[in-house]
């Protein structure tokens, strides 16, 4: 049970790691008229 919280929380923390790797390249980027 333990492991597959960790399992879980480390899949999370990748997804939220990544979701900011897209923002911020979103945001240099800075394609007009598109908002993320």
């Amino acid at each position: 049970m333990i492991y597959l919280l960790q399992n879980v929380n480390l899949s999370l923390s990748k997804t939220l790691l990544f979701g900011t790797l897209l923002q911020a390249c979103a945001e240099l980027v800075e394609v007009p008229g598109e908002t993320i």
